[in-house]
């Protein structure tokens, strides 16, 4: 999920749901629900069209444009997108409904960090392949390079899909907080340290400080950890 957490995608759920519940109709019944709204609207096309872009915007950030899902909520709603075709707000408030529930069911079971995690595995792994090559080549510091960035990037991915805040942190503070929820832990924990160091040494281009060793080692342990976590 692109740059959304999972708590923050369920909270706007939330929120779409609670505009799509206090929308009435003109006879002044409540929309899906039995309960009365807690901020009762008569539907209108300007709030139908603030719903519609709020669901739109949501599924591309979490799937992007490229999915079954997306794809399929845009065949349903052709009705409504198309000017010249009337449509039933009713009909197409349903079909907002219905994806944001399929979205909150996925989340529930896990389904999108699942995928996430083995798409992102897949880069990461294409890194380390790459780093291998090099270090075969003995190119050592291009290696040293290509592994402390597929080490770092899979370092924050998971905290970040374990609800951490990653922003402005630097990798030290993540594997901390890592460690803090014992994803880390035992002889990982002491070898991230080790390779943190690599990596910064490598960020400075120290390379006289950078063994070929120790790099052929980081590829290891780095393989090991995306093997182990995505």
């Amino acid at each position: 999920m692109k740059s959304l957490t999972k708590d923050k995608v369920l909270s706007v759920i939330e929120v779409i749901k609670k505009k799509i519940h206090n929308f009435t109709y003109d006879d002044g019944s409540p929309y899906f629900e039995g309960r009365k709204p807690e901020e009762p609207e008569v539907v209108n096309s300007i709030r139908t069209e603030e719903i519609y872009n709020l669901a739109h915007s949501l599924l591309i950030k979490v799937y992007g444009t490229d999915s079954q899902v997306y794809y399929g909520f845009e065949t349903q709603m052709s009705n409504y997108i198309d000017p010249n075709i009337s449509h039933d707000t009713h009909d197409t408030l349903e079909i907002i409904l219905g994806k944001l529930e399929y979205l909150k069911t996925e989340i529930e079971l896990g389904l999108l960090q699942s995928l996430e995690q083995e798409i992102s595995g897949e880069i990461y792994g294409d890194l380390l392949l790459m780093a291998r090559s090099a270090i075969d080549n003995d190119a050592k510091d291009t290696a040293a390079v290509l592994c402390s960035a597929a080490l770092e990037e899979a370092t924050k991915k998971l905290a970040f899909l374990n609800d951490i805040n990653i922003e402005n942190k630097s990798l030290t503070e993540v594997t901390n907080a890592l460690k803090t929820k014992g994803l880390i832990k035992g002889i990982q924990s002491k070898l991230f340290s080790t390779y943190i160091s690599i990596r910064n040494k490598a960020a400075h281009a120290d390379w006289n400080k950078i063994e070929q060793p120790d790099v052929k080692s980081m590829i290891a342990f780095t393989e090991e950890f995306i093997a182990k976590h995505f």
